[in-house]
């Protein structure tokens, strides 16, 4: 485990064309919010982008690739989306059941106060019609293909 440690994964990018001055700043002073952007437009633009990262990152793993480059850019990702993780969860096992009893952390996305039916903060009535939207795609393709079929 201490072999792994020692390992400090990092990610590049490479931009094919770019400008060599900066309107404000300079790429060395730059580069970070650069890099922070592709991250950004990659997780927002590509569908399931994490979800593949940790599916590439496992069969790295599962064969044998630790040293590889692939999987130290892929490190370097994960430990980004994993910055604000913090906490500790306590559990209980049980005859192969799992019970959560506690949670704590600093960062945590989970507010009492907007999760109940009664809660002013979140109209829950938009939930139906946001369903209806995401699967719109859904059902034009159900329709087309039912067309195609006839």
């Amino acid at each position: 485990v201490e072999l792994f440690a020692m390992v400090m994964p990092t990610a590049s990018v490479e931009v094919d064309v770019g400008p060599y001055e900066l309107k404000e700043g300079t790429w060395d002073t730059e580069k970070e919010k650069f890099g922070d952007r592709v991250t950004e437009i990659f997780t927002r633009y590509a569908s399931n982008f994490k979800g593949a990262v940790d599916q590439k990152w496992a069969y790295l793993v599962y064969h044998g690739a630790w040293f590889s480059p692939l999987k130290q850019a892929l490190d370097a990702f994960i430990q980004t989306t994993q910055a604000n993780v913090t906490g500790t969860v306590t559990a209980s096992l049980f005859h192969g059941t799992i019970d959560l009893e506690s949670r704590q952390s600093d960062h945590t996305l989970f507010f009492p106060e907007i999760r109940g039916l009664q809660s002013r903060s979140f109209n829950q009535q938009l939930c139906g019609p946001a369903a209806q939207i995401g699967g719109l795609p859904w059902e034009v393709l159900a329709k087309r293909m039912s067309k195609v079929s006839h």
